[in-house]
């Protein structure tokens, strides 16, 4: 089942801080880099983040979840985990099936991640996402941008 995390609630933040943190040590040895910013980020700062998470659960426990902003026709993800345990199950792609169907009046869907996270870079290709840039963050990490046309 999806549904929304209240970031509010504290025991739903800090179980999505201790997904996030596992997730996200995942990506940080596949692309060498170990300041990813999700991996840093503090129970306060996520509890103040202005986006939407919506989780992925299975009985009570939540999975996987994704996170996002719109800004009128752009939906803007900004994370898309799923817990080690539970990759290759699909949650990634039913999270962004989800957001897909949620939000009317999408034209377009932006995400972001590491160059060197190929199992991610093949999800978006997958499901639709063209490259459109990349971006130098230190000499050793760099990011590559997407986006998918929806309407």
């Amino acid at each position: 089942m999806i549904k929304l995390i209240d970031l509010k609630d504290k025991l739903q933040a800090e179980t999505a801080l201790k997904l996030q943190k596992a997730a996200y040590q995942v990506e940080a040895e596949l692309t060498n880099f170990k300041q990813i910013p999700p991996l840093q980020e503090t129970l306060e700062q996520l509890q103040q983040s202005k986006e939407t998470y919506y989780g992925y659960f299975q009985r009570a426990e939540l999975c996987g979840f994704i996170t996002c902003k719109r800004t009128r026709g752009v939906l803007d993800i900004h994370k898309l985990v799923t817990h080690p345990r539970h990759f290759k199950k699909g949650i990634a792609q039913a999270l962004l099936v989800y957001v897909e169907k949620e939000m009317d009046g999408l034209e377009i869907i932006s995400v972001a991640t590491g160059t060197m996270n190929e199992p991610a870079i093949r999800f978006y290709k997958k499901n639709g996402f063209k490259e459109v840039r990349k971006q130098v963050i230190t000499e050793q990490f760099s990011m590559t941008h997407f986006n998918k046309k929806v309407l």
